[in-house]
């Protein structure tokens, strides 16, 4: 079972090296934590968990589709709850190759199943111990020596294509994301099939195996949750690699969903006097007073600026004539989102209780000139424990790739009762999928321990 937990020894975390997470990506966002889990352990044995109001496991939506397939066969409903709990039991037995055991199912059977529902883009079959807010929440009481983890956020594309950076403008899915799935296309070609499917260009395989390869992966439904990525931005007062590189270190960067929005975090009531700025790590008497400064992505013209000929057939090329190019209009800021993290302080505290998303909120008013704000934790003192600190600053709704993901339709009890796959020409459409969303940036965290003297 996916979990930071299991890294979290002294062999295998080395607080020099790893500074960094990856929080957003062309895979997804990996930001937000949630109790529900795929499996449970139960004397020893998996176990597969009831659905939630957010969450629908795998290995229940497996007995699903044979409950299903047994009514339309006419079976009894004592018959077909059966089947359903036998199919279960061994979804769960066999993980982690629970599809295989239900033959020929189609990938919309499986509806949203083993997806977060309330999260911000979020990766495919979301595992939420493996997320940023779980591993900055958990301590490992078993090893003296072992430290916590201690991220500075970033951000990347994730884009097997070697196209970096392509979030600033949500067009062109096929070229500028990993979602290469069309309906209207039987037979992927050998070298895609290479590429998403791990089978060697060398290797001779017959179509038939080909297909054999892609039945289980559910590359449909993954197409769904596949984005332009994101960026990683660095507080430098040079231009330079020593200064990118130190900035680093230091964790002073942020994380974008894609887009060029500027960010600053501060603690302003330091004793030293001095700004303490986001990836900062330091102790404190009194009450921590921070400051937030946000300022929206430029707005995006189409196409490029360059006249060149040879240069625009060159772009043509390379990013099929859209660069960043940049207005004098900004995007508004709509909100700023503060999330408070408490770390475990004794073993197995419930992780749940410890992240405080959302902590506080403040509303921002339309402005070219950004958002911000100041506030205090008057109950920091108070808590005598470290406290955890970082930034969401959300930018106005634009439309961008998958951002519905599953674009599920609803009954009337919340259920989705049928998807709508990126890519299929009866779901989304084999286009962009475009639909509204709110870009974002995350701040590295501010991490501040207590001190009596």
């Amino acid at each position: 079972m996916a979990t930071w937990k299991n890294q979290l020894n002294i062999a295998e975390h080395s607080p020099k090296y790893q500074k960094l997470i990856e929080v957003f990506s062309g895979h997804g966002n990996t930001e937000e934590y949630r109790s529900w889990e795929a499996f449970k352990i139960l004397d020893g044995e998996y176990v597969c968990p009831a659905p939630t109001e957010n969450y629908v496991p795998d290995c229940f939506q497996a007995g699903e589709i044979i409950k299903e397939r047994c009514r339309i066969s006419a079976g009894s409903e004592e018959l077909c709850n059966q089947r359903a709990k036998e199919a279960r039991d061994n979804f769960t037995k066999a993980n982690p190759y629970g599809l295989l055991t239900i033959p020929n199912s189609k990938p919309e059977e499986w509806l949203d199943s083993g997806q977060c529902k309330d999260c911000y883009l979020p990766a495919f079959d979301y595992r939420p111990k493996s997320s940023v807010q779980y591993a900055l929440a958990l301590r490992n009481f078993t090893e003296g020596k072992t430290e916590p983890y201690r991220f500075g956020f970033i951000g990347s594309s994730d884009n097997h294509s070697s196209r970096p950076g392509t979030g600033y403008k949500e067009i062109d899915r096929i070229r500028n994301t990993d979602s290469k799935y069309k309906s209207s296309n039987q037979v992927m070609s050998l070298n895609q099939l290479s590429q998403d499917y791990a089978i060697p260009r060398s290797q001779e395989i017959n179509l038939e195996q080909m297909i054999d390869r892609m039945k289980p992966s559910q590359g449909e439904r993954i197409a769904s949750f596949l984005y332009t990525g994101g960026l990683i931005a660095s507080h430098v007062l040079e231009k330079n690699r020593n200064s990118i590189w130190n900035s680093l270190n230091k964790r002073e960067v942020y994380a974008t969903s894609g887009e060029r929005i500027l960010l600053w975090f501060d603690v302003i009531n330091h004793p030293s006097g001095e700004l303490m700025p986001m990836g900062s790590e330091f102790s404190m008497q009194e009450n921590p007073k921070f400051k937030v400064r946000v300022l929206g992505s430029q707005k995006q013209s189409p196409g490029c600026s360059s006249e060149n000929e040879i240069t625009k057939t060159y772009l043509e090329k390379l990013c099929n004539g859209e660069c960043f190019n940049p207005t004098d209009e900004r995007n508004n800021i709509s909100r700023i989102e503060i999330i408070r993290i408490r770390p475990q302080s004794y073993p197995d505290e419930p992780i749940e209780t410890l992240i405080e998303d959302t902590w506080k909120i403040f509303e921002c008013k339309p402005s070219q000139e950004g958002c911000i704000v100041e506030f205090e934790d008057p109950n920091f003192m108070d808590a005598n424990r470290e406290v955890i600190y970082y930034v969401r600053a959300i930018q106005e709704p634009s439309l961008a790739i998958g951002a519905a993901n599953l674009a599920c339709e609803f009954d009337d009890g919340g259920k989705c009762k049928k998807v709508k796959l990126c890519g299929d020409i009866k779901g989304q459409g084999e286009g962009d999928c475009l639909s509204e969303n709110e870009e974002r940036a995350w701040s590295s965290p501010i991490f501040i321990k207590y001190s009596q003297s």
